[in-house]
This record gives C-alpha cells, sequence and structure tokens, in this order.
C-alpha cells in the first residue's frame, strides 16, 4: 500500500517535476537521515510506472537490494533485481533494483529497449566512475537523473549534478518531531597537530588510531559512556580496527555487552547476527569501523560515541545521524565526541550548505569556511555539553571571564585549551593540592615523585619541605586535575 506523503515530501516531488520540465536533467535531492528518501524515490517509480516508463533504482551495497525491493513491493509495483544471479532478475519488470557494480558490467552490452526512462541514485555523494558514465548516456539521451542523498557535499558533485532540491532540513525535522533532539558532549578534545592526512584530505586512519589510542583516552571512553549514557543503546565510531576491538574490551571489562564489526570482515554472518542482536538489545554497544555509516536503520540507538576525528562534513553527518530516528521510549539521542567533530563539522542541526560543489572552487566544504554568521558552538567547561550559550543549558554553569580566558572552581578543566592554568596558588592551596596528589600516587602505588612533578606541571611549582606534608584522599577537583594531565600527556606523546 502506497504510504501517504508528508508535505515536504510532496513540495520534494514537485521540485524536481519542475526542474525536468525546465530543463534540468541531473537533479540531485538533499534529503536528511530520516526525512523518508526511499518513501520519496518510490512516489517518482510509481509516477514513471504509470505513464508506462521503466525507472531504475541503484544502490551500492548488496545490504541496500533487499530493502529497496522490499519498499517497492509493498507499494504495489513490479520490481527486477540487476544484481549477480539475483532470484529476482527481470529485466521486463518496469521498476528495477540494481547495485552499481553488476549494472556498470552490463552497461554496454545493455539493448536501449531495456533501459530505463529515469534513473533515480540512492546515496548519490558516493560516485564511482560507472555512475558517472551511465550518468553521461542518461543526459545524451534525455533521461531524467535523480540523486537522492542526506549529505551531497563531496567536492565536483556539481559538475555532475546541474540542480539542489532543498526542501527540508535536519532542524525542521526535529522541530516536527520526525527525527528526535541530540545532547552533544565533548568531554575533551584530541589534540592531531601533525598528524598525517591521506590522498582524499582526511586524517590517516591508523595515524588518529595512533592518538585516540591511548590508554588514557580509551578508558575516558567507557568513563564518560557511564556518566552520560549507561543503559543506552550506542553505536561507537572507532579510527580503525585495533581501536574498535580494543574499545569493545573495554566495555566488556566493566561488564557492559560490547561487539565489535567492521566493513572488512570475512565473516559477513557474522557480522549481520552481531548487529541484528544490537537491534534486540542482546548487545547494548556496538562498536564500529567502516560499516554502520549509511544504509543502517537501528531507530533504538539513544548514543553514539564519536571516537574517531573526521574533517569531512559527510561522513560527520552519516555518523551522528545513526542516533537521531524516533523510537517508542526515546526521547533524544546523546552524542559523545571525543574527536572534537562537533566542534569541526557542527552540530545535527547546525545549518549545511546549500549549493553544490563547482569542482573548480578551492575552497572546502568544512566548517570553518561554510561562512555562516552563525554563534560558535563550544563545550561546557564543567559538564562538556555543546552549545552556543555561555551559560550551560545542560548544567547551569556560567564561567566567570578573567582576561578572555574562562575559569572554572568546580572540578573540570578548560578542554579548548593545552596551557596550564591561570590560578594563584597560595601556600595552603598548594600543599593541599601535593598532598592530595601524594595521596593518590600511595594509592596507586606510585613514588611521591610522581606527586612533586605532577603538582609543579599543573600548578607551576611544588611546595617546599614537601616529606612533611601528610598524604590526604584526593578531593573530585583534585581527581579532575589528574585525568587532564593524564589526557595532555597523553597528547603529547602522541604528537611526539
Amino acid at each position: 500500500m502506497t504510504q501517504e506523503l508528508r508535505t515536504y515530501q510532496s513540495e520534494a516531488l514537485s521540485q524536481l517535476r519542475q526542474g525536468i520540465r525546465q530543463g534540468s536533467m541531473a537533479q540531485l535531492l538533499m534529503a536528511p537521515t530520516g526525512s523518508g528518501k526511499t518513501t520519496i524515490a518510490s512516489a517518482i517509480k510509481q509516477g514513471a510506472c504509470a505513464k508506462g516508463k521503466k525507472a531504475f533504482f541503484i544502490v551500492d551495497s548488496l545490504e541496500l537490494v533487499d530493502q529497496a525491493v522490499k519498499r517497492f513491493m509493498d507499494d504495489g509495483m513490479w520490481v527486477g533485481v540487476i544484481q549477480g544471479d539475483h532470484i529476482m532478475t527481470n529485466y521486463a519488470a518496469p521498476v528495477q533494483v540494481a547495485t552499481i557494480q553488476t549494472l556498470g558490467r552490463r552497461w554496454r552490452q545493455m539493448p536501449d529497449s531495456i533501459r530505463p526512462d529515469l534513473l533515480i541514485i540512492d546515496e548519490a555523494h558516493v560516485l564511482h566512475q560507472a555512475h558517472e558514465d551511465i550518468i553521461s548516456w542518461c543526459k545524451d539521451n534525455g533521461v531524467p537523473v535523480i540523486g537522492l542523498s542526506a549529505t551531497p557535499f563531496r567536492k565536483g558533485l556539481g559538475k555532475i549534478f546541474d540542480r539542489l532540491v532543498v526542501t527540508i532540513t535536519t532542524a525542521d525535522l526535529m522541530d516536527d518531531g520526525y527525527l528526535c533532539r541530540a545532547k552533544c558532549y565533548a568531554p575533551n578534545i584530541p589534540n592531531l597537530k601533525g598528524v598525517k592526512t591521506n590522498s582524499s584530505g582526511d586524517w590517516d586512519a591508523d595515524a588518529v588510531a595512533e592518538v585516540m589510542g591511548e590508554n588514557g583516552l580509551m578508558g575516558d571512553v567507557v568513563e564518560q559512556w557511564l556518566k552520560l549514557a549507561e543503559g543506552r543503546q550506542t553505536i561507537v565510531f572507532a579510527a580503525n580496527v585495533a581501536h574498535s576491538r580494543a574499545l569493545c574490551d573495554r566495555f566488556q571489562q566493566v561488564g557492559i555487552a560490547a561487539a565489535h564489526v567492521d566493513g572488512y570482515e570475512t565473516d559477513k554472518e557474522g557480522r549481520t547476527e552481531k548487529i541484528n542482536a544490537f537491534r534486540r538489545g542482546d548487545i547494548q554497544v556496538l562498536c564500529n569501523v567502516a560499516v554502520l555509516t549509511k544504509g543502517f536503520d537501528a531507530p533504538e540507538t539513544a548514543c553514539v560515541v564519536l571516537a574517531r576525528p573526521t574533517k569531512s562534513l559527510m561522513l560527520h553527518i552519516q555518523m551522528i545521524g545513526r542516533g537521531l530516528r524516533t523510537a517508542n521510549e526515546k526521547s533524544d539521542c546523546i552524542i559523545i565526541d571525543h574527536a572534537g567533530n562537533c566542534l569541526r563539522n557542527g552540530l545535527p542541526d547546525s545549518r549545511l550548505p546549500q549549493e553544490l560543489h563547482d569542482g573548480k572552487s578551492t575552497r572546502n566544504l568544512d566548517r570553518k569556511e561554510r561562512e555562516i554568521k552563525e554563534p560558535v558552538e563550544k563545550p561546557c567547561v564543567s559538564c562538556g555539553f555543546v552549545s552556543t550559550k555561555h551559560v550551560c543549558p545542560s548544567c547551569g554553569f556560567k564561567p566567570e571571564v578573567r582576561q578572555d580566558v574562562e575559569v572554572v572552581d568546580g572540578d573540570l578543566y578548560e578542554i579548548t585549551k593545552d596551557n596550564a592554568p591561570k590560578e594563584k596558588w597560595g601556600t595552603e592551596e598548594l600543599a593541599s593540592l601535593y598532598a592530595e596528589l601524594k595521596g593518590y600516587a600511595r594509592a596507586k602505588g606510585m613514588k611521591d615523585g610522581w606527586a612533586f612533578h605532577q603538582c609543579r606541571e599543573y600548578a607551576g611549582r611544588a611546595p617546599r619541605n614537601t616529606n612533611q606534608i601528610a598524604p590526604s584522599a584526593p578531593s573530585q577537583k583534585t581527581l579532575s586535575i589528574i585525568r587532564h594531565l593524564n589526557i595532555k600527556n597523553a597528547k603529547r606523546r602522541a604528537a611526539a
């Protein structure tokens, strides 16, 4: 049965039809996660079939074939599949679901009589040479092409598609209740200075993994999850396979049902079973690399952990989008950003570029160069909640401003600076700090010299006559100072 269209979905159809009438033969529809791209595609195909036209729907992975076929068949369409020796191969069907890999191999030998009158491309920001060859043929032969993407920010898309259609934003979908609200926390920000980049301009995965794989940082991922999101179905995005497995082990060590999956596994049945177990709730935390960024719908996901820094706006939006779908008894999604991605690329409801990259401009479609006159997001130094407000909407903390430096007298540190705090330490305060550091060191089996060096690094100096200062149990503030120093030293080692 055909699903009734939402207002913005009907508007998208109208704009696409108008574009075709005006001669735009290759249009790209920007449709956020949860907006119903397949619903829109189904409505387009039904319209084509009603006119006796043949429509192709191209996907780029096997997992998306069955999902699309089921949807189109549920809407009453006759569907064939172009993928290997698929059981539903039938070129007579007016609707064809094809993988680009198979279609690309068969395209040149395919008779014009069974080629499409309309072409729809799913995940159109991921284009292979086969896509471009087929689109070129369609343009030359007057066949309309419609691309679908939540993240049409790839460089050069404006050379392939001649029109971008935008009818709804993620913020609009949240306001209308089609997506859930997100609460973003940035408990720490890794120092990526000097980390090498790859050919695509993003950070090299293995180099990032070395930074993110520091013992203290991995422990912090679990610690912050227990603090902010314990009990929530959670997806963790890691830097590489070794990092993902290590994070999975950390969660398991504290008794959390966790599993690892990646896009390089040969045991695809085992991977599918883990994903299904996550959907059932048997697995609570699913750590992954290169597998859950697209084509993965698990509305029950109520927390996303970003442990993989990226410069890519597309990848960032794909990752955080995994937790934005609505579900029963789910009021919001918590995003715990250990990678600085939300500050670098924006929050889930931040404005996004609404133009296609022309392939000529040198400007990058990243957060810094979008020329959007909006307040800058920053994390609260007390709880890590990311917002544009001076007073934290989450915990109510109001930082005291001293010479343009925000100083907190509570139990956390300034996470946006790597320099020592600008506190003035009196004799008693300094002795108290050292005493608590000394108490921590002895409890952990470390020498008193550790406390001396940590005190001097944080406060700029250590007290005199340290042998006469008795150790004492560390306060929450001192524990936070220790955590800050551990992370700072981890960054220093990674940079080295």
